[in-house]
């Protein structure tokens, strides 16, 4: 039985799901499109090693400036956030 690379499916899927949502058919925003197809990424790889990820959309920063696409908790604990922008779009 051969061994999986579960990070490396996980960005794959990722990379298709992406591509998928980008079709010029679809009129949705770039930066939305990354939104579904990151948490299921985030999610698998974390688990892959043992661990609990949850991303909550949209996270509210009191008394800062900004507001993350998400925040992530490990194993409910809050660990950072993510600010994900659409493909060629700089930081």
């Amino acid at each position: 039985m051969a061994e999986t690379n579960v990070p490396f499916a996980a960005v794959r899927a990722f990379a298709d799901a992406v591509a998928e949502k980008s079709s010029p058919a679809l009129a949705g925003g770039a930066e939305e499109q990354l939104r579904a197809p990151f948490e299921i990424l985030l999610t698998a790889v974390a688990a892959e090693f043992g661990v609990r990820a949850t991303c909550a959309g949209e996270a509210t920063l009191p008394g800062r400036l900004g507001r993350p696409d998400f925040a992530v908790s490990r194993d409910g604990a809050l660990v950072g956030y993510v600010e994900l922008k659409a493909p060629g779009t700089g930081a």
